[in-house]
């Protein structure tokens, strides 16, 4: 006969006593006397049996209880620890930004996760307070500044739109042109920071500084999208600024890169009329039968404008 009841391992030791204390039956029972000297006795043997078959077993169906120094709990414990350690860290420097900066250097050089870990969960009061001292400290380890650069304002940025981003960008601009650069490159590849920061950007230097920033755009390599979404920061740069061939091949390839997924993009049509204003005085350019092509199938306000100024161009070459 098959098993009837399985029961859970831990359980067993328990079944075995209530069936074997189990009071005995009233024999003078009618069904008793019918049924129940055979089914008992089968049922009660054949539980007994399987109990006593699977109780020398009992210890290997139980979960082994995992040793204390095994690799996974000492992982978790590492794990747990450090978590303790950064909480600890973090506290201090929200506490006192300013008398532990010697201390936040010392450890972000160690671990440069802590820019990144920082930046995510430090207050806008305590990173507004950090950077400040960065700013007006110039004798502050390089490595601490480069890599500040590099990992701790992208990641706030990613976080943060507010005049204190404009201000941190105006002061690294100022502070840190070294730096500023590898900054820019960030800030203008990365999606998930707002195009308006550099927009605010842009807008608060000189014609002088715009021309080279979008000199240093010019040495990024964009993708359509990256270029579509800062289409407007790069326009302001470029129509204020002092033209070269470097700066004229770069605005043209990305028109001619975008120039099919930005048709209705006023952006778009706005940016081609100033290359092609610009162009006419300049004629540094030599690929305008492509030109015309991206003129012909945009379908902003601007391209009666483009079509009159390359009419001129062609005049002029």
């Amino acid at each position: 006969m098959s098993d009837i009841w399985n029961f859970h391992p831990l359980l067993e030791q328990q079944i075995h006593q209530f069936i074997t204390s189990a009071p005995q039956p009233d024999e003078n029972n009618k069904w008793f006397k019918k049924f129940g000297h055979k089914a008992i006795s089968l049922t009660c043997n054949e539980n007994l049996e399987i109990l006593s078959k699977k109780r020398p077993n009992q210890e290997c169906v139980k979960k082994i209880p995992e040793p204390t120094h095994s690799p996974e709990n000492k992982r978790r414990k590492i794990i747990s620890d450090k978590q303790q350690n950064f909480d600890e860290f973090l506290e201090i420097v929200e506490n006192s930004p300013i008398l532990q900066f010697n201390y936040l250097i010392e450890e972000c050089l160690n671990d440069n996760s802590l820019f990144i870990k920082l930046a995510e969960q430090l207050s806008t009061n305590c990173v507004e307070k950090i950077c400040k001292h960065v700013y007006e400290n110039k004798n502050t380890n390089s490595v601490f500044i480069h890599n500040f650069h590099k990992f701790f304002i992208p990641t706030f940025l990613k976080r943060d739109y507010s005049c204190i981003s404009l201000d941190i960008l105006v002061r690294a601009h100022a502070n840190y042109p070294t730096a500023f650069k590898p900054l820019l490159h960030t800030i203008i590849k990365d999606l998930d920071i707002s195009n308006k920061i550099l927009q605010e950007f842009i807008n608060s230097i000189d014609e002088i500084k715009q021309t080279q920033l979008i000199l240093d755009i010019s040495d990024i390599e964009l993708t359509a999208e990256e270029f579509v979404n800062n289409i407007f920061s790069i326009y302001t740069a470029y129509k204020n600024s002092e033209k070269n061939s470097q700066i004229q091949n770069y605005i043209l390839n990305n028109l001619l890169l975008c120039g099919h997924s930005c048709s209705n993009d006023k952006q778009y049509g706005r940016l081609l009329l100033a290359f092609l204003q610009a162009e006419k005085q300049l004629n540094m350019c030599h690929n305008y039968g492509n030109i015309e092509k991206i003129i012909e199938i945009n379908r902003t306000p601007f391209k009666r404008p483009c079509q009159n100024a390359f009419k001129e161009l062609n005049g002029n070459s």
